[in-house]
């Protein structure tokens, strides 16, 4: 699994550039860094790409979070793999200074033509999402995110007390 985070934002250095879109696309090769790279729009067509690493660990993620407003990034997308999306989500998306987030199905991002690396495609994603050439999945607000949590933990909980009851149910049948 790997973790390049590619971004993309735009400098108010004159007229005419506030509207560019700054996206950031997450893929990768590990669990424990997160590499950015920030697509800087200036005026005249020119891009200037920064690039920083930042570790997984929260702390981390919130020097990312700064990092992204110190470039004046506002825009981020990342591709859904696996559950790895998600500790960099739940950063990014709280206060103070929340990002507009984007969550991309990796089965759009895949449908994509070309040649597929990881910087490639975590570049072409992040001009994509600046056009608007992607959609994003829906992720529901934290707080249906965590009723959703219960509900699947309930879940498991009632299958796993029926498992238990059949096997009860078996054993005392076999005994007769």
């Amino acid at each position: 699994m790997s973790c390049f985070p590619v971004a993309s934002c735009a400098r108010g250095e004159g007229e005419g550039n506030e509207d560019i879109v700054p996206p950031l696309r997450w893929s990768g090769r590990t669990r424990e860094e997160r590499f950015v790279c920030a697509r800087i729009v200036r005026k005249g067509e020119e891009v200037e790409c920064i690039e920083a690493t930042f570790p997984t660990f929260t702390e981390d993620l919130e020097q990312l979070k700064a990092w992204l407003h110190r470039n004046r990034i506002t825009r981020v997308a990342m591709e859904s793999t696996g559950v790895y999306w998600r500790p960099v989500w739940n950063v990014l998306e709280r206060p103070p200074g929340k990002l507009e987030l984007v969550l991309l199905n990796p089965q759009h991002v895949k449908a994509l033509p070309g040649h597929k690396t990881d910087r490639v495609d975590a570049a072409r994603i992040a001009e994509l999402l600046q056009y608007g050439l992607v959609r994003g999945s829906f992720v529901p607000p934290p707080e249906i995110g965590e009723l959703r949590d219960l509900l699947r933990g309930r879940t498991h909980l009632v299958q796993g007390r029926n498992r238990v009851s059949n096997r009860i149910q078996i054993a005392g049948d076999s005994q007769y």
